[in-house]
């Protein structure tokens, strides 16, 4: 029987074999006979319930025809699974780390974010997004920055997919997000434009605004995102360091920001006040353009 408390390195692990395989146009029946196993076992690996070792992860990346520095990437996530980790808050710095957060957001049934500075990429425009990978990635070539932008638009894909259904996005940002001139004053309307337009469309998207009036508040000094992987799984804590890498929180210590994103809620305008606030905020910026 797998363990019933998946690892962050198994779900991720699993939801990137998940892909290979899709991609490969392999079914899990076919999986499972490179491994001499049913096809539950597959199914397993691949939610993140079960473990896999070392030859057998090596049997399904032939099959999937992975080859190069991806492999040797996810051979190493493969190793990293199979070790018990006491620690609740570790960090990930290899280099497909982002594209493994990718799978496990997409496997996502519902997302919490809180930005007190900036728009959370799923909401981010494609002018937006470019501004602040620039800034981010200094001194990277023209090349470097288009991969980042083309990852952060593909992303977006999750939120208006027909299957699986899109998960549920709540963010609470706050006022400085609306205020910092991110690409200029026209990239700031157009970006605060998409933030509106999004709440006003039939999606799963909620955003509540934590203005500035509150003072001190519990998110102040640090971003972050919490995925819930449905009722199988536990959710989990992640916070990212563009270009640098990817600090984890799961288990019992992802409660503590459960709690502060509650807290966070409640202390922020609700969405429908928050729709008013960003409508002000469009007018304010169409009188100083």
């Amino acid at each position: 029987m797998g363990d019933q408390r998946p690892t962050v390195q198994r779900l991720q692990l699993g939801a990137t074999l998940r892909r290979k395989r899709e991609a490969a146009g392999q079914l899990q029946e076919q999986a499972a006979a490179a491994l001499d196993c049913d096809t539950s076992k597959i199914s397993r690996i691949e939610n993140g319930r079960s473990g896999i070792k070392a030859a057998e992860l090596e049997k399904l990346l032939d099959l999937y025809r992975v080859t190069g520095p991806e492999r040797d990437e996810l051979l190493d996530v493969g190793k990293e699974s199979r070790q018990r980790r006491r620690r609740k808050l570790y960090g990930d710095t290899l280099p497909g780390h982002f594209r493994r957060f990718i799978d496990l957001e997409a496997d996502a049934t519902e997302i919490r974010s809180y930005e007190g500075e900036l728009v959370p990429g799923l909401l981010q425009t494609e002018d937006y997004a470019r501004a602040l990978i620039r800034s981010a990635l200094f001194g990277a070539d023209q090349a470097e920055v288009d991969r980042w932008v083309q990852l952060r638009m593909d992303r977006k894909i999750i939120l208006t997919r027909d299957t699986p259904p899109p998960p549920r996005l709540w963010c609470v940002l706050g006022e400085a997000a609306f205020a910092r001139p991110i690409g200029g004053l026209d990239v700031l309307r157009g970006q605060v434009e998409h933030l509106l337009q999004v709440t006003a469309e039939p999606t799963m998207v909620t955003i509540q605004v934590l203005p500035f009036q509150v003072g001190a508040y519990p998110g102040l000094g640090g971003s972050f995102t919490l995925l819930s992987l449905g009722t199988a799984a536990p959710a989990i804590g992640h916070m990212d360091t563009l270009g640098v890498g990817s600090t984890y929180v799961e288990r019992e210590a992802v409660s503590s920001l459960v709690e502060r994103f509650d807290r966070l809620r409640a202390k922020a305008l609700g969405p429908e006040e928050s729709r008013t606030f960003i409508l002000d905020r469009i007018a304010q910026q169409g009188k100083e353009a």
